[in-house]
């Protein structure tokens, strides 16, 4: 009886050494932050940062959280401009066929995004250069300010085949509407380690809205792009 409490004893404390070894030998779950210094995206150059946590010891699966802004632009669609003499030679032009009487053009105030995914490391991310290929969902909020003006005729004169004008405003409108896009995204990136626990990076990505609302409109669907240099800490 004794004999056999020993043996059995002496089992579990086995068992529980061999255990015990193995987590302390076994790697533990990872994550990895890095800052994109330069980030591409469809709206503008900007800026971005991500944090990645691995969901197995191996380094092969990461939950993907992403954050980008896209830097305020103006999109010019046409600009006329009012004041100043012009002319239209009559022999080739006709007045109603060639002045436009109306400019629009928007103003981006800046866009954020957030990209949360899955990544999936074919050879591990444990590896001093590694590939990953991953799906995000993408939400992407901001702001634009739209702006038009419509012009009359003001006519000079005609000389000889030429008749002189200028344009004057009717009216100057602007509004501030607000921005959002829902869509999903494939990425892929190739990381190098620069030693144990710093890393650069090269990710690209491409997709396409579901939603893309300006103001109170789903204009159209639209692609969606990113791409970003990365510096980043892995442990």
């Amino acid at each position: 009886m004794q004999l056999k409490a020993i043996a059995l004893i002496s089992g579990i404390a086995c068992s529980a050494f061999q255990t015990a070894k193995a987590q302390e030998t076994s790697p533990k779950k990872q994550f990895a932050i890095a800052a994109d210094l330069l980030h591409f995206s469809e709206d503008n150059v900007g800026f971005g940062f991500n944090y990645e946590q691995f969901l197995n010891s191996r380094g092969t699966v990461s939950l993907y959280l992403p954050f980008s802004y896209a830097l305020p632009v103006n999109n010019t669609y046409w600009d006329n401009g009012s004041g100043g003499e012009r002319y239209i030679d009559l022999n080739y032009q006709t007045t109603g066929a060639f002045i436009d009487l109306h400019d629009e053009w928007t103003e981006a105030r800046g866009m954020a995004y957030f990209y949360p995914g899955i990544k999936v490391y074919p050879a591990s991310k444990l590896r001093r250069v590694s590939f990953c290929i991953g799906a995000s969902l993408v939400l992407g909020v901001g702001r634009m300010e739209q702006n038009s003006i419509d012009y009359t005729i003001d006519t000079l004169g005609i000389t000889n085949q030429y008749l002189y004008y200028k344009l004057g405003e009717t009216s100057n409108t602007s509004e501030t509407v607000g921005r959002l896009k829902l869509g999903m995204m494939v990425t892929s990136a190739i990381n190098i380690r620069v030693d144990k626990h710093i890393y650069t990076g090269v990710e690209l990505g491409f997709g396409y809205t579901y939603v893309n609302m300006e103001g109170n409109e789903n204009i159209h669907r639209s692609i969606l792009a990113q791409a970003g240099l990365k510096f980043g800490y892995y442990r």
